[in-house]
């Protein structure tokens, strides 16, 4: 890749980091707390998750 390239993408994530910024303070500051019933629902779902791209993984490598 060329250095003009380099330095463009460099702009851009800084720029994109400080327009993005601001929002998501707000975000952060109006947000609602989680149940820990949703938590064990997320870690359900995320581990099902796992291990279905294990299971993709075992399948492939047979």
């Amino acid at each position: 890749m060329d250095n003009w390239m380099l330095i463009l993408n460099a702009v851009f994530i800084v720029m994109i980091l400080v327009f993005l910024y601001p929002r998501l303070k707000q975000v952060q500051k109006n947000t609602r707390k989680a149940s820990s019933q949703e938590w064990l629902n997320f870690a359900a779902i995320m581990g099902v998750v796992v291990l279905f791209v294990v299971f993709l993984i075992m399948l492939v490598r047979g």
